[in-house]
């Protein structure tokens, strides 16, 4: 039924928050939003039954609940391979080409809980509690409430500082504006200038504006990486849950949510200053940032640094196979550039031994012509000498 705590903390469920009375609760914090504002009124009826105390109420919803979002215009399927956490149902998963809704500027309030027809909440809250939460100074939270629920109205007996937050202009909205009958006519405001998402490319086309998240964030974990950081998450996740709020009544949404289980999968952040100001340019939002960030940043980083590691020593062998490989062809290149050289020596060395050959017979042929024609001549001296009148000599 209850846990309890040091320093007389008590933590309870809601529905037996709503009957008990402990006349000694001076304080009550509600942590997330509720389902209707009669639940809120009877949790928050908790504190002060002993009128002799001053009690407080603490609301505490998801800053995603007054944020406004356009609505995808592609439909999200199912996949059978997602992540899952202690063996539960996949989760769903955009498509790969769904491009996110656009947000719009925070917070969004209205007088009802009617959005245009293309825009979405990121998170529903039950109308009367947007109505009670929503609202802004100098309205008091006693008259939104008995507004609501058609109570007549009844005299303030608490000074501004002690009624609510909106009496004493603390609202974690800002006032409202002052109504205002402007003299002059509204002015146009005058055109921006041109920046990458306005001005058309060589192509004809406009660049895509960079997101907050996209600007604010680290680099991005892909493929593998960020399959095994999103689970290193999730199981951290259910650690630390079953570790510190097992106990507490709470759901592990409330610990985190699965959109920050995948933004701190998917964003390498050096700190936890770079994470928390990235939490705060961005529509997203983690309550225990502080408490659990530099574990959790730790956790990815070992996992970054073992998979930069590997990826350097994969770079390395990737560059020490292809020296090799260059080493190897260059071998190649010179045992073929010798083996064309060693060739052309023997080709030159055989037509050298042809050559010389040749001329050697050539010089055998001209010495056995020049024996034979002395060998004639003196054959005819010889038969001159012998019969003169018959061979004459020339």
């Amino acid at each position: 039924m209850y846990v309890s705590l040091p320093s007389s903390l008590c933590i309870g469920v809601s529905y037996v928050l709503q009957c008990q009375d402990i006349p000694d609760i001076s304080i009550v914090i509600r942590f997330g939003a509720v389902d209707s504002l009669e639940q809120l009124k009877q949790e928050m009826g908790r504190a002060g039954r002993d009128p002799q105390i001053f009690a407080q109420a603490h609301f505490l919803v998801e800053k995603s609940c007054f944020q406004a979002q356009k609505k995808s215009t592609r439909k999200k399927q199912k996949t059978t391979n997602a992540a899952t956490i202690d063996g539960g149902e996949p989760r769903d998963r955009p498509e790969a080409n769904d491009a996110p809704a656009e947000s719009i500027e925070f917070p969004v309030l209205l007088d009802d809980d009617k959005l245009p027809d293309n825009l979405q909440w990121r998170k529903k809250l039950n109308p009367g509690v947007r109505y009670y939460a929503a609202a802004q100074h100098p309205d008091c939270r006693r008259d939104v409430s008995d507004e609501y629920f058609g109570n007549p109205v009844r005299e303030r007996v608490l000074a501004n500082a002690l009624c609510c937050d909106l009496c004493a202009n603390d609202g974690p909205f800002p006032p409202k504006a002052p109504e205002t009958h402007p003299t002059t006519p509204p002015t146009h405001p005058q055109s921006t200038a041109s920046s990458t998402a306005t001005t058309p490319n060589n192509n004809g086309k406009r660049g895509r504006r960079a997101a907050a998240s996209d600007t604010d964030a680290g680099a991005k974990r892909r493929g593998g990486h960020l399959t095994e950081c999103k689970e290193i998450v999730e199981r951290w996740a259910t650690e630390m849950y079953e570790k510190d709020w097992a106990d507490s009544g709470l759901t592990s949404d409330v610990f985190i949510t699965d959109t920050m289980i995948t933004y701190l999968a998917h964003n390498r952040f050096s700190s936890l200053a770079h994470l928390r100001n990235s939490l705060e340019r961005s529509t997203r939002s983690w309550g225990l940032v502080e408490d659990y960030g530099n574990d959790i940043l730790g956790r990815l980083a070992r996992v970054d640094q073992r998979r930069d590691d590997e990826r350097h020593r994969q770079e390395a062998e990737r560059v020490q196979r292809q020296l090799e490989q260059q080493e190897k062809r260059e071998r190649k290149e010179r045992e073929a550039r010798e083996r064309e050289a060693a060739a052309a020596a023997r080709l030159l060395e055989r037509r050298l031994r042809i050559e010389a050959a040749e001329m050697e017979r050539q010089r055998k042929a001209d010495a056995r012509e020049l024996q034979r024609q002395h060998r004639v001549q003196r054959d005819h001296l010889e038969a001159c000498r012998k019969n003169p009148t018959t061979y004459p000599i020339i």
